[in-house]
């Protein structure tokens, strides 16, 4: 009896949530998401998703230096420096987008 139930409880504890689940039975593909949260793989895909996208934007930039006197080096090292800039914000965006979205649900529920 006993082992029926461990057998149960790990066939339930196996089972993922499904996308039609989620139209036909949502409460129980909410406690199995809740269950087996699955985030750091999204996460981190679409922070490598905003990385590529920033990179490639930052590609397309073209900087105006105004009436600064700057020599080739320093146009250079300021491209550098801003695209770099750019880069790294793009990865860094979707943890503070998910942060601020985080809050703001915690403060409507």
């Amino acid at each position: 009896m006993s082992k029926e139930i461990s057998e149960m409880s790990y066939e339930e504890k196996s089972k993922k949530p499904s996308l039609v689940g989620m139209i036909t039975h949502p409460v129980e593909q909410f406690e199995r998401i809740r269950k087996r949260p699955h985030i750091w793989k999204a996460l981190i895909m679409i922070m490598i998703l905003f990385g590529i996208g920033a990179s490639l934007g930052s590609l397309g930039m073209d900087i105006d230096y105004g009436e600064l006197r700057l020599t080739e080096d320093e146009k250079e090292m300021v491209n550098v420096f801003t695209r770099g800039t750019v880069i790294v914000i793009g990865f860094i965006s979707p943890l503070v987008i998910i942060l601020i979205l985080s809050v703001i649900y915690l403060i409507i529920a």
